[in-house]
């Protein structure tokens, strides 16, 4: 297979594969969060708990993506993280209409600048994004903006009433949830922030997700750094056990899971990896 008269190298095909799921990921998104009325995302009593806050919030996240995917491709990965951030409050002001047309520009100019890199080593290029604990690589940042998806929807459908929208994993393919939970695991150790208490002893777990679109990944921690990997091999201090839409619910502070063994990645899960 070629690409504009040369051979299609991997990371390439990576980016492919990105384009395509990232693609059904968004579009997704845009298909079931459109039976919202106006009144439903600015309902509640909790103005920063609203649909339209959540919203808000994911549209940031986007539109700060696109000047963080250039500033990586141009060589000053971290130019942008100086800048004043965006206030919610102020972005929730807008129509949701209008916010959910802001979302679709700001996914067309990434996959734009993403479509258009061609050099061997591109996904290996140094990145960040406001909230990682160290830098990562062009590879972190879409697999951070992907994943902004399904947790943000998660939350949107948490608080805008009924009837309820289905769940993210509802009716997705098996391969699909799989995809996420690795590039999910993957970013993980970037997002690391040591426990209180732990004293950077090493701690390990597990995370055993059942059923179609399950796997088995490892993360363990030492002092401020954690890594991760595909399988347990190497054995772990806890390991929680769940199902990829459970697994989901935990992310986003909407259901609990269970553990056994002694980990404090285990007992300290959200405080140690903040995914919101």
């Amino acid at each position: 297979m070629r690409v504009m008269g040369r051979e299609t190298t991997a990371e390439k095909r990576e980016v492919e594969l990105f384009d395509s799921v990232y693609g059904r990921a968004v579009s997704r998104f845009l298909q079931r969060v459109d039976i919202l009325t106006a009144e439903r995302w600015r309902a509640g009593k909790d103005e920063d708990a609203r649909p339209i806050r959540h919203l808000g919030r994911l549209l940031i996240a986007q539109e700060t993506g696109v000047g963080l995917i250039r500033a990586s491709v141009a060589g000053d990965p971290f130019g942008p993280l100086t800048k004043q951030p965006v206030s919610v409050p102020d972005v929730a002001k807008s129509e949701p209409s209008d916010l959910l047309e802001a979302l679709r520009a700001a996914v067309a100019a990434q996959l734009e600048l993403v479509r258009g890199l061609e050099d061997d080593g591109l996904l290996r290029r140094p990145a960040g994004v406001p909230g990682w604990q160290r830098p990562g690589t062009l590879r972190h940042l879409l697999d951070h903006l992907y994943i902004q998806f399904p947790l943000h929807y998660q939350q949107i459908r948490a608080v805008s009433g009924k009837p309820r929208l289905p769940h993210w994993f509802e009716d997705w393919m098996p391969e699909s949830s799989n995809d996420f939970y690795n590039r999910l695991f993957r970013l993980l150790p970037l997002l690391y922030t040591p426990v209180e208490g732990s004293d950077g002893k090493p701690s390990s777990v597990c995370i055993e997700l059942t059923q179609p679109g399950g796997g088995r990944w490892r993360l363990a921690a030492e002092g401020t750094r954690a890594t991760s990997e595909l399988d347990c091999e190497a054995g772990a201090g806890a390991t929680i056990k769940s199902r990829p839409l459970k697994f989901l619910d935990f992310l986003t502070g909407q259901g609990k899971v269970s553990s056994s063994g002694r980990s404090d990645l285990a007992r300290n899960f959200h405080k140690a990896f903040p995914l919101i």
